[in-house]
């Protein structure tokens, strides 16, 4: 069985880290968590995870619930992270 977490974000992970390097991850809050292809989102849903970054279109009260709804909504965030690191460092 597959499972999806719902509501994956970079504020929802915690890293391990030993000398510098991360040696796990951990998901956490999991109270959306579901079934892939199966159970479906209940909750009304924030269609923005961040400043800037929307949840994919498919994401909606109602809909399956995918794994590729998070890993695209992760992808998002982190790209909108890396951008918004580099727009900081060409001001200064």
């Amino acid at each position: 069985m597959q499972y999806v977490h719902g509501d994956l974000r970079l504020r929802n992970l915690a890293a391990k880290y030993d000398d510098g390097q991360i040696t796990a991850v951990i998901m956490l809050d999991l109270d959306w968590a579901g079934r892939h292809a199966t159970d479906v989102y209940l909750a009304d849903i924030n269609p923005s995870v961040a400043p800037f970054v929307q949840r994919p279109e498919s994401v909606r009260r109602g809909a399956f619930m995918l794994q590729e709804h998070d890993c695209e909504t992760i992808q998002l965030e982190y790209a909108a992270k890396v951008s918004e690191h580099l727009v900081d460092m060409d001001a200064s």
